[in-house]
């Protein structure tokens, strides 16, 4: 017979929400926190095994679309469990394609309306995207 309580239990601690900071999500040479408050900051937050990542992040310098751009990795504990892609929103009208790969690397590629152009410094590079994580 299940034990209803002990369940219950197991459940609401694999429910328990993780919150990281944006100090623990690492950028790659060249990008930055597009703000460090507010909603533009990039967080990640974990309840269980559920990922959410928001904010925005924001080249140094212009950089190429032409490939895939690393822009970071999320903080240790939210890989994915599958590679993961999401359209996004950068600045002016472009969009891009968000992908985080299951070691936790997040890159863009395809930024532009119809065709991948240069990627101004100081774009801003939207990160908004749930998904389930590898543990």
């Amino acid at each position: 017979m299940l034990n209803v309580k002990v369940l219950l239990t197991k459940l609401l601690k694999q429910l328990t929400v993780k919150s990281y900071s944006h100090t623990e999500f690492t950028y790659a040479s060249g990008w930055s926190a597009y703000a460090t408050s507010g909603s533009n900051r990039p967080m990640a937050h974990k309840c269980g095994r559920v990922v959410n990542l928001s904010g925005n992040v924001t080249p140094s310098a212009s950089q190429s679309s032409a490939g895939s751009v690393v822009v970071g990795k999320v903080p240790s504990g939210c890989e994915p469990i599958t590679t993961q892609r999401f359209v996004q929103h950068g600045s002016g009208q472009n969009k891009l394609c968000l992908v985080i790969v299951t070691d936790g690397t997040i890159s863009i590629e395809r930024y532009g309306t119809t065709s991948n152009i240069v990627i101004p410094a100081t774009s801003w590079i939207n990160i908004g995207c749930t998904y389930i994580s590898a543990s």
